[in-house]
């Protein structure tokens, strides 16, 4: 059987970004799984521009219960929708990537767009609240400073850590790739060791490995710490809108108490100023990464909603 999604327009590299970038600044109230670091990281993705529509389809969407082939929103190139064109849109891609009477999914359609999406499938489906989707904002100067009583555990671990290690801070630069790749395979090795089996980690981590050596082609810049001349955590973001950065990968070895709280608030602190949000993503439904990302208070979750047609 012919696999739709394999043959619906173009495949996105990080050669698209040309092309999709003018989509994306028009439309910015996009979820961080809708960006251009996002789709390039997690490969499989096809786009095809339909009546100034950018229209990106998928199947198996990394971390979701619910397989098999889906589309984002598509996207206006001046950010304005139409509901008649909107709709004729949804119907052709569903008709190009199912087989027969399948399920076709519509994933991260934010909330200030639902009225719309609603108008648009209206006899098809309803907006189902998609929260294991929700993206975490969260102020840039909160994240930096860790002020006031709800942030007194975070500083606790922060000072902790710095006064019982001496580190150094980096912006990450191509020289340092190789060190990474090791330090993402020491990270799945203890993982084993401690007898965890997350498929999700993995798959995860291979893919970190897979981009290191052309990271910035993605867009991607970061930060580390060393301890000992070791590299012991790592972040790496892209900008996804003039004024938020989106968080796509943090790892940091868990034995040194504080080192997560060290490389969030050093990262944060050396973004340049017109940054004012940091997306840290989604939870998945995770219940330990939901508590952690809870635990810093975002200012704001940005909604995104689903449909089943």
């Amino acid at each position: 059987m012919i696999d739709k999604i394999n043959i619906f327009g173009e495949l996105i590299t990080v050669d698209c970004k040309e092309i999709l970038m003018p989509y994306f600044d028009a439309n910015p109230n996009r979820a961080s799984s809708q960006g251009f670091s996002s789709l390039c990281m997690w490969p499989g993705h096809h786009y095809k521009i339909i009546d100034n529509y950018l229209c990106i389809v998928g199947k198996d969407w990394f971390g979701q219960e619910t397989q098999g082939p889906y589309m984002f929103p598509p996207l206006p190139i001046d950010g304005i929708y139409d509901v008649d064109k909107l709709k004729g849109l949804i119907l052709n891609i569903r008709d190009q990537i199912r087989d027969d009477n399948e399920i076709i999914n519509i994933f991260a359609v934010p909330e200030v767009n639902i009225s719309i999406f609603n108008q648009a499938v209206e006899g098809m489906a309803s907006a189902v609240e998609d929260e294991n989707n929700w993206d975490y904002l969260y102020n840039r100067n909160d994240l930096e400073n860790l002020k006031g009583r709800k942030y007194a555990k975070k500083r606790n671990h922060l000072n902790y850590f710095l006064n019982n290690q001496t580190y150094t801070y980096q912006a990450i630069t191509p020289n340092d790739i190789g060190e990474l790749i090791i330090t993402v395979d020491e990270f799945l090795k203890r993982k084993a060791e401690q007898d965890e089996t997350d498929l999700l980690v993995q798959e995860e981590c291979q893919m970190i490995k897979r981009i290191l050596p052309t990271y910035e082609k993605f867009g991607l810049f970061g930060g580390l710490i060393r301890i000992d001349a070791k590299i012991r955590a790592f972040t790496m973001a892209s900008k996804h809108t003039a004024d938020t950065v989106d968080v796509a990968i943090e790892k940091a070895d868990p034995f040194y108490r504080g080192l997560y709280q060290a490389i969030n608030k050093d990262f944060v602190k050396s973004l340049p100023s017109e940054i004012l949000y940091v997306n840290r993503e989604e939870d998945m439904g995770l219940k330990t990464l939901r508590q952690t990302k809870r635990s810093y208070h975002p200012c704001c979750m940005f909604k995104v909603y689903s449909y089943r047609i």
